[in-house]
Protein backbone atom coordinates (compact mmCIF):
# COMPACT_ATOMS: atom_id res chain seq x y z
CA UNK A 1 0.00 0.00 0.00
CA UNK A 2 2.96 2.55 0.76
CA UNK A 3 4.55 1.54 -2.65
CA UNK A 4 1.31 2.31 -4.30
CA UNK A 5 0.97 5.45 -2.34
CA UNK A 6 4.75 6.15 -4.12
CA UNK A 7 3.50 5.37 -7.38
CA UNK A 8 0.86 7.57 -7.82
CA UNK A 9 2.56 10.38 -5.95
CA UNK A 10 1.03 10.39 -2.85
CA UNK A 11 3.51 10.08 -0.71
CA UNK A 12 7.25 11.11 -0.84
CA UNK A 13 9.76 8.86 1.07
CA UNK A 14 13.13 9.83 2.12
CA UNK A 15 16.05 10.43 -0.70
CA UNK A 16 19.21 10.09 -0.04
CA UNK A 17 20.65 10.97 -3.62
CA UNK A 18 18.82 11.08 -6.80
CA UNK A 19 18.78 7.52 -7.63
CA UNK A 20 18.12 6.21 -4.03
CA UNK A 21 15.33 6.63 -1.76
CA UNK A 22 13.64 4.76 1.14
CA UNK A 23 9.55 5.13 2.08
CA UNK A 24 9.49 2.20 4.64
CA UNK A 25 11.62 -0.36 6.36
CA UNK A 26 10.29 -4.06 8.30
CA UNK A 27 11.71 -5.69 10.67
CA UNK A 28 9.26 -8.75 12.10
CA UNK A 29 6.28 -7.18 13.28
CA UNK A 30 7.99 -3.85 13.53
CA UNK A 31 7.80 -0.51 10.27
CA UNK A 32 9.17 2.43 10.11
CA UNK A 33 7.78 4.44 7.44
CA UNK A 34 10.09 7.32 6.16
CA UNK A 35 9.03 10.64 4.42
CA UNK A 36 9.24 14.46 3.49
CA UNK A 37 8.20 16.78 6.04
CA UNK A 38 4.89 17.93 4.52
CA UNK A 39 1.34 17.38 5.44
CA UNK A 40 0.45 15.68 2.11
CA UNK A 41 2.55 12.74 3.50
CA UNK A 42 0.79 12.66 7.00
CA UNK A 43 -2.29 12.47 4.78
CA UNK A 44 -0.95 10.13 3.11
CA UNK A 45 0.40 8.03 6.43
CA UNK A 46 -3.16 8.46 8.16
CA UNK A 47 -4.58 7.03 4.59
CA UNK A 48 -2.16 4.30 4.12
CA UNK A 49 -3.01 3.10 7.92
CA UNK A 50 -7.00 3.28 7.87
CA UNK A 51 -7.23 1.00 4.56
CA UNK A 52 -4.77 -1.38 6.27
CA UNK A 53 -7.02 -1.18 9.57
CA UNK A 54 -9.96 -2.01 6.93
CA UNK A 55 -8.34 -4.22 4.73
CA UNK A 56 -6.98 -6.99 7.41
CA UNK A 57 -9.15 -6.23 10.11
CA UNK A 58 -6.60 -5.64 12.65
CA UNK A 59 -6.58 -2.34 14.53
CA UNK A 60 -3.48 -0.08 14.53
CA UNK A 61 -2.30 1.24 17.93
CA UNK A 62 -1.43 4.68 17.29
CA UNK A 63 -0.87 5.19 20.92
CA UNK A 64 2.20 2.95 21.09
CA UNK A 65 3.24 4.48 17.90
CA UNK A 66 6.28 7.29 17.72
CA UNK A 67 6.73 10.30 15.56
CA UNK A 68 10.46 11.27 14.89
CA UNK A 69 11.98 14.32 13.16
CA UNK A 70 15.00 14.91 12.29
CA UNK A 71 15.91 19.00 11.80
CA UNK A 72 12.45 20.29 11.48
CA UNK A 73 10.41 22.79 13.67
CA UNK A 74 9.33 21.59 16.95
CA UNK A 75 5.72 23.29 16.50
CA UNK A 76 4.96 21.06 12.87
CA UNK A 77 6.34 17.70 15.17
CA UNK A 78 3.80 18.40 17.87
CA UNK A 79 1.09 19.31 15.24
CA UNK A 80 1.95 16.62 13.34
CA UNK A 81 1.54 14.23 16.40
CA UNK A 82 -1.24 15.29 17.34
CA UNK A 83 -3.00 14.47 13.65
CA UNK A 84 -1.41 11.57 13.60
CA UNK A 85 -2.60 10.64 17.48
CA UNK A 86 1.10 9.50 18.22
CA UNK A 87 3.13 10.21 20.64
CA UNK A 88 6.41 12.24 19.80
CA UNK A 89 9.63 10.55 20.08
CA UNK A 90 13.22 12.12 21.05
CA UNK A 91 16.93 10.86 19.56
CA UNK A 92 18.62 8.37 20.83
CA UNK A 93 15.59 6.12 21.08
CA UNK A 94 15.31 1.92 22.00
CA UNK A 95 14.84 -0.60 19.76
CA UNK A 96 14.70 -4.09 21.14
CA UNK A 97 15.20 -2.64 24.77
CA UNK A 98 18.68 -1.26 23.07
CA UNK A 99 19.26 2.31 22.27
CA UNK A 100 19.63 2.85 19.15
CA UNK A 101 23.48 3.43 19.21
CA UNK A 102 24.45 0.06 21.41
CA UNK A 103 22.80 -1.87 17.94
CA UNK A 104 25.16 -0.22 15.99
CA UNK A 105 27.77 -0.67 18.16
CA UNK A 106 27.20 -4.63 18.65
CA UNK A 107 26.28 -4.80 14.84
CA UNK A 108 29.51 -3.21 14.29
CA UNK A 109 31.25 -6.03 16.22
CA UNK A 110 29.64 -8.96 14.72
CA UNK A 111 30.08 -7.72 11.27
CA UNK A 112 33.62 -7.24 11.91
CA UNK A 113 34.07 -10.43 14.01
CA UNK A 114 35.79 -8.89 16.92
CA UNK A 115 34.27 -11.23 19.55
CA UNK A 116 35.50 -14.41 20.48
CA UNK A 117 31.62 -16.39 19.97
CA UNK A 118 31.42 -14.94 16.52
CA UNK A 119 33.06 -17.31 13.60
CA UNK A 120 32.54 -17.51 9.72
CA UNK A 121 34.27 -14.66 8.64
CA UNK A 122 37.22 -13.31 6.19
CA UNK A 123 38.41 -10.62 5.07
CA UNK A 124 39.68 -10.59 1.24
CA UNK A 125 40.32 -7.20 -0.94
CA UNK A 126 43.23 -5.35 -0.93
CA UNK A 127 44.26 -4.93 2.84
CA UNK A 128 43.83 -1.48 3.11
CA UNK A 129 41.06 -1.43 5.43
CA UNK A 130 42.22 -4.84 7.49
CA UNK A 131 44.65 -4.82 10.62
CA UNK A 132 47.02 -7.35 9.75
CA UNK A 133 47.05 -8.41 13.72
CA UNK A 134 43.77 -7.58 14.97
CA UNK A 135 41.21 -9.25 13.09
CA UNK A 136 40.58 -12.72 11.80
CA UNK A 137 41.50 -12.65 7.70
CA UNK A 138 43.18 -15.53 7.32
CA UNK A 139 42.69 -18.13 10.13
CA UNK A 140 40.02 -18.28 12.45
CA UNK A 141 41.82 -16.31 15.04
CA UNK A 142 43.51 -12.92 14.82
CA UNK A 143 47.04 -13.51 14.26
CA UNK A 144 48.23 -11.69 17.02
CA UNK A 145 47.03 -14.80 18.98
CA UNK A 146 47.80 -17.09 16.74
CA UNK A 147 51.67 -15.96 16.63
CA UNK A 148 51.83 -14.48 20.05
CA UNK A 149 55.54 -14.42 20.95
CA UNK A 150 56.04 -13.03 17.52
CA UNK A 151 53.09 -10.07 17.84
CA UNK A 152 55.35 -9.27 21.62
CA UNK A 153 58.08 -7.60 19.50
CA UNK A 154 57.32 -6.01 15.95
CA UNK A 155 57.44 -2.32 16.35
CA UNK A 156 53.49 -1.50 15.33
CA UNK A 157 50.39 -3.91 16.16
CA UNK A 158 48.27 -1.62 14.28
CA UNK A 159 49.07 -1.70 10.65
CA UNK A 160 47.23 -2.52 8.14
CA UNK A 161 47.80 -5.82 6.06
CA UNK A 162 48.74 -3.17 2.35
CA UNK A 163 51.30 -1.91 4.81
CA UNK A 164 53.31 -5.44 5.49
CA UNK A 165 53.93 -5.89 1.60
CA UNK A 166 57.45 -4.91 -1.07
CA UNK A 167 56.07 -5.14 -4.95
CA UNK A 168 58.62 -6.10 -6.39
CA UNK A 169 58.66 -7.12 -10.15
CA UNK A 170 54.68 -6.74 -9.69
CA UNK A 171 55.29 -9.46 -7.26
CA UNK A 172 53.94 -8.93 -3.97
CA UNK A 173 56.32 -9.60 -1.28
CA UNK A 174 55.76 -9.85 2.65
CA UNK A 175 57.73 -7.97 4.99
CA UNK A 176 57.84 -8.96 8.22
CA UNK A 177 59.95 -6.69 10.23
CA UNK A 178 60.51 -7.14 14.33
CA UNK A 179 62.00 -5.53 16.54
CA UNK A 180 66.17 -5.90 18.39
CA UNK A 181 64.33 -8.70 20.75
CA UNK A 182 64.36 -11.46 17.64
CA UNK A 183 66.88 -13.39 19.33
CA UNK A 184 63.72 -15.16 21.04
CA UNK A 185 63.78 -17.96 19.70
CA UNK A 186 60.07 -18.32 20.35
CA UNK A 187 59.50 -15.52 17.70
CA UNK A 188 62.19 -16.39 15.38
CA UNK A 189 60.00 -19.70 14.82
CA UNK A 190 56.73 -18.10 14.86
CA UNK A 191 57.70 -15.77 12.06
CA UNK A 192 58.83 -18.33 10.13
CA UNK A 193 56.04 -20.42 10.77
CA UNK A 194 54.02 -17.09 9.59
CA UNK A 195 55.69 -16.84 6.31
CA UNK A 196 55.17 -20.75 5.47
CA UNK A 197 51.35 -19.63 5.81
CA UNK A 198 51.63 -16.32 4.15
CA UNK A 199 53.08 -18.14 0.81
CA UNK A 200 50.32 -18.17 -1.26
CA UNK A 201 48.56 -15.18 -0.10
CA UNK A 202 48.20 -11.87 -1.63
CA UNK A 203 45.96 -8.89 -1.68
CA UNK A 204 44.34 -8.08 -4.74
CA UNK A 205 44.90 -4.36 -6.03
CA UNK A 206 41.55 -4.37 -8.26
CA UNK A 207 39.01 -5.61 -5.17
CA UNK A 208 38.63 -3.24 -2.26
CA UNK A 209 38.18 -5.03 0.99
CA UNK A 210 34.99 -7.17 1.76
CA UNK A 211 33.24 -9.45 3.86
CA UNK A 212 32.81 -12.75 3.04
CA UNK A 213 30.43 -15.77 5.31
CA UNK A 214 32.20 -18.70 5.13
CA UNK A 215 29.27 -20.49 7.01
CA UNK A 216 26.78 -22.04 5.11
CA UNK A 217 29.15 -22.67 1.93
CA UNK A 218 27.23 -19.73 -0.46
CA UNK A 219 29.78 -16.82 0.64
CA UNK A 220 27.07 -14.84 2.24
CA UNK A 221 25.31 -14.56 5.79
CA UNK A 222 22.06 -16.23 6.29
CA UNK A 223 20.39 -16.51 9.57
CA UNK A 224 19.91 -20.66 9.12
CA UNK A 225 24.08 -20.94 8.93
CA UNK A 226 24.38 -19.25 11.99
CA UNK A 227 21.59 -20.67 13.84
CA UNK A 228 23.06 -23.88 12.74
CA UNK A 229 26.48 -23.24 14.35
CA UNK A 230 24.48 -22.26 17.51
CA UNK A 231 22.99 -25.31 17.86
CA UNK A 232 25.81 -27.52 17.30
CA UNK A 233 27.94 -25.17 20.07
CA UNK A 234 24.90 -24.89 22.69
CA UNK A 235 26.24 -25.65 25.61
CA UNK A 236 22.59 -27.19 27.02
CA UNK A 237 22.94 -29.51 24.36
CA UNK A 238 25.73 -31.12 25.86
CA UNK A 239 24.75 -30.60 29.71
CA UNK A 240 21.70 -32.20 29.34
CA UNK A 241 20.80 -35.52 26.88
CA UNK A 242 16.80 -34.45 27.15
CA UNK A 243 16.53 -30.99 25.64
CA UNK A 244 17.42 -30.98 21.93
CA UNK A 245 14.52 -33.54 22.09
CA UNK A 246 12.34 -31.47 24.63
CA UNK A 247 13.04 -28.46 22.32
CA UNK A 248 12.41 -30.38 19.45
CA UNK A 249 8.84 -31.41 20.20
CA UNK A 250 8.10 -27.81 21.46
CA UNK A 251 8.23 -27.01 17.99
CA UNK A 252 6.16 -30.14 16.47
CA UNK A 253 3.02 -29.64 19.56
CA UNK A 254 -0.09 -28.79 18.53
CA UNK A 255 -0.22 -25.51 20.16
CA UNK A 256 -0.29 -21.45 19.32
CA UNK A 257 2.68 -20.39 18.26
CA UNK A 258 3.00 -17.75 21.74
CA UNK A 259 2.70 -21.24 23.72
CA UNK A 260 5.42 -22.73 21.67
CA UNK A 261 7.72 -19.78 22.20
CA UNK A 262 7.13 -19.62 26.26
CA UNK A 263 7.93 -23.68 26.06
CA UNK A 264 11.05 -22.59 24.51
CA UNK A 265 12.17 -20.11 26.72
CA UNK A 266 11.02 -21.57 29.83
CA UNK A 267 13.47 -25.02 28.60
CA UNK A 268 16.54 -22.48 28.14
CA UNK A 269 15.67 -20.81 31.07
CA UNK A 270 15.07 -17.53 29.57
CA UNK A 271 11.34 -16.95 31.47
CA UNK A 272 11.35 -13.91 33.40
CA UNK A 273 10.83 -15.81 36.90
CA UNK A 274 11.86 -13.51 40.14
CA UNK A 275 15.36 -15.20 40.40
CA UNK A 276 15.84 -13.65 37.12
CA UNK A 277 14.67 -10.24 37.96
CA UNK A 278 16.96 -10.69 41.41
CA UNK A 279 20.04 -11.68 39.10
CA UNK A 280 19.37 -8.24 37.07
CA UNK A 281 18.99 -6.51 39.87
CA UNK A 282 15.61 -5.17 39.38
CA UNK A 283 14.36 -7.05 42.15
CA UNK A 284 15.95 -6.39 45.18
CA UNK A 285 13.89 -7.24 48.48
CA UNK A 286 14.04 -11.11 49.10
CA UNK A 287 10.51 -11.63 50.36
CA UNK A 288 9.73 -10.04 46.68
CA UNK A 289 11.99 -13.22 45.50
CA UNK A 290 9.75 -16.48 46.76
CA UNK A 291 7.38 -18.33 44.96
CA UNK A 292 3.97 -16.91 44.63
CA UNK A 293 2.26 -20.66 45.41
CA UNK A 294 4.30 -21.47 47.96
CA UNK A 295 6.18 -18.79 49.93
CA UNK A 296 8.96 -20.89 50.85
CA UNK A 297 11.64 -20.80 48.28
CA UNK A 298 12.96 -18.54 45.47
CA UNK A 299 11.06 -18.51 42.56
CA UNK A 300 13.24 -20.33 39.24
CA UNK A 301 11.95 -22.19 36.84
CA UNK A 302 12.54 -26.09 38.09
CA UNK A 303 10.84 -24.61 41.45
CA UNK A 304 8.39 -23.13 40.19
CA UNK A 305 6.68 -25.76 37.48
CA UNK A 306 8.12 -28.92 39.02
CA UNK A 307 9.48 -28.75 42.80
CA UNK A 308 6.58 -26.46 44.71
CA UNK A 309 4.62 -28.15 46.80
CA UNK A 310 1.31 -27.26 45.35
CA UNK A 311 2.88 -27.64 41.53
CA UNK A 312 2.91 -31.11 43.01
CA UNK A 313 -0.72 -31.88 43.00
CA UNK A 314 -1.09 -30.00 39.83
CA UNK A 315 1.37 -32.96 38.46
CA UNK A 316 -0.72 -35.41 40.19
CA UNK A 317 -4.23 -34.78 39.22
CA UNK A 318 -2.63 -34.19 35.65
CA UNK A 319 -0.83 -37.80 35.63
CA UNK A 320 -4.08 -39.60 37.22
CA UNK A 321 -6.24 -37.98 34.07
CA UNK A 322 -4.13 -39.13 31.04
CA UNK A 323 -3.56 -42.49 33.04
CA UNK A 324 0.50 -42.18 33.43
CA UNK A 325 3.14 -42.90 35.44
CA UNK A 326 4.01 -40.06 38.20
CA UNK A 327 7.20 -38.26 36.26
CA UNK A 328 9.85 -37.71 38.36
CA UNK A 329 11.87 -35.28 36.52
CA UNK A 330 13.61 -33.21 38.48
CA UNK A 331 14.23 -29.96 35.44
CA UNK A 332 12.17 -29.20 32.86
CA UNK A 333 14.03 -31.32 29.71
CA UNK A 334 14.20 -33.99 31.51
CA UNK A 335 10.63 -33.78 33.39
CA UNK A 336 9.29 -33.39 29.26
CA UNK A 337 11.37 -36.04 28.05
CA UNK A 338 10.19 -38.52 30.92
CA UNK A 339 6.73 -38.16 29.52
CA UNK A 340 7.51 -38.49 26.06
CA UNK A 341 8.95 -41.89 26.96
CA UNK A 342 5.93 -43.03 28.76
CA UNK A 343 3.94 -42.81 25.03
CA UNK A 344 4.53 -44.26 21.89
CA UNK A 345 3.83 -43.52 18.37
CA UNK A 346 4.49 -40.08 17.23
CA UNK A 347 0.43 -38.85 17.07
CA UNK A 348 0.74 -39.74 21.16
CA UNK A 349 3.88 -37.18 21.64
CA UNK A 350 2.40 -34.88 19.84
CA UNK A 351 -0.77 -34.84 22.40
CA UNK A 352 1.75 -35.31 25.10
CA UNK A 353 3.22 -31.86 24.24
CA UNK A 354 0.45 -30.06 24.24
CA UNK A 355 -0.23 -31.38 27.49
CA UNK A 356 2.90 -30.95 29.21
CA UNK A 357 2.83 -27.17 27.13
CA UNK A 358 -0.73 -26.39 28.10
CA UNK A 359 0.08 -27.34 31.78
CA UNK A 360 3.26 -25.05 32.30
CA UNK A 361 1.07 -22.37 30.66
CA UNK A 362 -1.82 -22.17 33.16
CA UNK A 363 0.59 -22.26 36.18
CA UNK A 364 2.49 -19.51 34.49
CA UNK A 365 -0.94 -17.76 33.92
CA UNK A 366 -2.46 -18.17 37.37
CA UNK A 367 0.92 -16.78 38.56
CA UNK A 368 0.59 -13.96 36.85
CA UNK A 369 -2.72 -13.53 37.99
CA UNK A 370 -1.60 -13.43 41.55
CA UNK A 371 1.06 -10.97 41.09
CA UNK A 372 -1.04 -8.45 39.03
CA UNK A 373 -4.46 -9.02 40.07
CA UNK A 374 -4.59 -10.05 43.41
CA UNK A 375 -5.32 -13.74 42.66
CA UNK A 376 -5.76 -16.56 44.79
CA UNK A 377 -3.53 -20.48 44.30
CA UNK A 378 -6.43 -22.98 43.51
CA UNK A 379 -5.04 -26.25 41.80
CA UNK A 380 -8.38 -27.24 40.63
CA UNK A 381 -9.07 -23.98 38.27
CA UNK A 382 -5.03 -24.84 37.05
CA UNK A 383 -6.26 -28.20 36.02
CA UNK A 384 -9.84 -27.35 34.86
CA UNK A 385 -8.14 -25.02 32.73
CA UNK A 386 -5.31 -27.08 31.00
CA UNK A 387 -7.56 -29.66 29.82
CA UNK A 388 -9.60 -26.81 28.42
CA UNK A 389 -6.71 -25.79 26.31
CA UNK A 390 -5.58 -29.78 25.70
CA UNK A 391 -9.23 -30.22 24.09
CA UNK A 392 -9.28 -27.01 21.93
CA UNK A 393 -5.82 -27.51 20.67
CA UNK A 394 -5.63 -31.29 19.54
CA UNK A 395 -9.35 -30.28 18.07
CA UNK A 396 -10.17 -33.42 20.56
CA UNK A 397 -14.31 -34.05 20.63
CA UNK A 398 -14.83 -31.61 17.07
CA UNK A 399 -14.87 -32.38 13.90
CA UNK A 400 -12.74 -29.23 13.11
CA UNK A 401 -8.96 -29.69 12.70
CA UNK A 402 -6.59 -28.00 15.62
CA UNK A 403 -5.87 -24.76 14.27
CA UNK A 404 -3.06 -23.13 16.04
CA UNK A 405 -1.92 -19.74 14.90
CA UNK A 406 -0.11 -16.58 16.47
CA UNK A 407 -3.12 -15.22 17.26
CA UNK A 408 -4.74 -18.02 19.63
Amino acid sequence: MVRKSVSIGGFSGFKVNEEVSYDFLQFADDTILLGEDSWRNLWAIKSVLRGFEMIVGLKVNMSKSKLYGVGLEESFLQAASQFLLCKLGEFPFKFLALVVEEINRIQRKFLRNHTEDKKGMHWLGDGNMIPFWKVRWIRQRPLSEVFPNLYMVIPNGGVCVNSMRSWSDDRWRWQIVAGSKMANMDALNDKIELVEILVDVFPRRDVNDSVVWTLGGIGEYTVKSYYSELLNEDDMVRKDDNILEAVKMVWKSCVPSKVSIFGWRLLKNRLATRKLMVDKGIIQVELESRCVFCCLQIEEVNHFFLNCTMIRKVSEKVHCWVGIASNEGTVCPSHFGNMLANLQGSRALKRAGALWLATCWCIWNQRNDIIFNNGVPDVDEIVHKLKMHTWWWLGIGTKRKAMCNWYE
